[in-house]
């Protein structure tokens, strides 16, 4: 089997897809103080969602299938059953822009043993086409490992036997660990990060202290924040940000109303499409821009449904498959390696 470091975070996404698991809430206790932005994904609650299983069942599923023979040898040489193990992802950075080292991620899990998987990955590195070189560096009590491949740098390292740590940059995964080893202070609770975050929260993305500009115009927006949630089949979705001031707000606002406008002009031959527009909601509060959606579970996957369908109608019953395009659901699925 050729195993990729680089990718073992979309293998274990790929497994969770027809499971129950026990749900992994963000924990700021988790995070190093100098953090500015973070997403998190409860993968338990998510399963269990309406909307999860339908995107589970609907796409993802082909996905988990085409992997089955890696999952399964994966799971045989590291100990890891992914299908039960695999609580949820934390991804976080304490810096912005395109820079390919800014990220860092926690995979929250319910066991593993570390020898194993560091064993499985020096075995699958061995007898690679391209060689990974496996090294180790010690971090205080950690081992850091780290590897090279198609130009990347990848870091990881593991704690308390139910969490790993990984991504490109090395500064954020060791503020991390001294985080959690209590050496370093954790962001705050109350940090803006989390204004409106809550206990039931699906999804949740987080930004703050940005300079960053606007798509369109010259506005400058300062935070962002996102949620999705679902209570007993009604789903609730939630975006703000916090433009340089009021007029700015109010630019943003006209921009998505008008955008909505001509989504309505599309709902006019999708019924089920109009249903869910009458559930966002846009509005201003000073210098922040609020966009929130209020919508029977059901109802989204009805016009998620139709829209697709329309699609596929409008290509015609000859028209053969969907052009092959990056991200979508008709890719060839690559080798692990």
């Amino acid at each position: 089997m050729k195993v990729n470091p680089m990718r073992i975070l979309t293998v274990c996404l790929i497994a969770l897809l027809p499971t129950t698991i026990h749900a992994a809430p963000l924990e700021s206790r988790h995070l190093p103080e100098t953090t500015k932005w973070v997403a998190h994904i409860d993968m338990g609650s998510l399963r269990d969602s309406k909307i999860g299983e339908f995107i589970f069942d609907s796409i993802m599923m082909r996905a988990k299938e085409r992997n089955e023979n890696n999952l399964k040898e994966l799971t045989e040489k590291t100990g890891i059953d992914l299908e039960k193990d695999l609580l949820g992802v934390t991804l976080f950075g304490s810096k912005f822009g395109n820079d390919r080292q800014a990220a860092c991620g926690i995979i929250h899990m319910k066991k593993f043993n570390e020898r194993k998987i560091v064993a499985a990955i020096q075995e699958a590195s061995r007898n690679a086409e391209r060689k990974v070189e496996l090294e180790e560096t010690t971090y205080g009590r950690r081992i850091i490992y780290t590897g090279e491949s198609d130009q990347e740098t990848m870091h990881f390292t593991m704690v308390d036997s139910n969490k790993i740590i990984g991504g490109n940059d090395l500064d954020d995964i060791k503020a991390a660990l001294d985080t959690m080893d209590g050496k370093a202070k954790p962001i705050k609770e109350t940090s803006d990060l989390f204004i409106g975050l809550k206990e039931e929260s699906i999804v949740f993305f987080g930004a703050f202290e940005i300079d960053s500009r606007m798509v369109q115009g010259q506005a400058k927006f300062t935070a962002l924040n996102a949620q999705i949630s679902e209570t007993e089949g009604q789903l609730e979705a939630e975006f703000e940000m916090v433009t340089d001031a009021n007029q700015s707000a109010t630019q943003m606002k006209q921009q998505i109303d008008g955008f909505m406008a001509l989504m309505a002009l599309q709902a006019a031959q999708i019924p089920e499409l109009g249903r869910l527009l009458n559930g966002l909601k846009t509005q201003t509060e000073g210098p922040a821009f609020l966009l929130t959606l209020e919508v029977d579970s059901e109802d989204l996957i009805k016009a998620m449904t139709a829209v697709r369908n329309q699609r596929r109608n409008q290509r015609g019953p000859g028209a053969g498959p969907e052009p092959q395009r990056p991200g979508g659901d008709n890719r060839v699925p690559r080798q692990l390696d």
